[in-house]
């Protein structure tokens, strides 16, 4: 296992390997335990080359903040916009970007994300 390291915040510790488009569930693991990619990590979240996150603990509605427990659910108003925060934060590496997107279910559902999808390089 590698240990934290803020220098791998700035230098790839797999400038090595070629990674074309997205990292495997072992490289992400991999940055998890090199620069605190996500935290908190649940193991049992990673997914052959994703992480689900989770909505964390407030969502918004016109602007207002909504508390919102561990266990329970809110639903989006038709054609309303809500925002969530997430669960986890991130420590991205300068020479990364993430995405994030649904999962198809929830597109079929109906909902819709509006955003660059996109985590720029560096962002904490």
């Amino acid at each position: 296992m590698v240990k934290y390291s803020e220098h791998y915040l700035w230098s790839d510790p797999l400038c090595h390997a070629t990674r074309p488009g997205g990292l495997l569930s072992d490289e992400i693991r991999y940055f998890v335990d090199c620069v605190h990619l996500v935290t908190p990590f649940v193991e049992g979240d990673l997914r052959p080359a994703a992480y689900d996150l989770h909505i964390g603990g407030t969502y918004y509605v016109n602007d207002r903040p909504v508390p919102l427990g561990s266990r329970e659910w809110f639903k989006v108003p038709a054609n309303g916009l809500v925002y969530v925060k997430t669960r986890e934060s991130f420590n991205i590496p300068y020479y990364m970007v993430a995405r994030y997107s649904l999962r198809v279910t929830q597109v079929y559902r109906g909902l819709l994300i509006d955003n660059g999808l996109h985590v720029d390089p560096g962002y904490h």
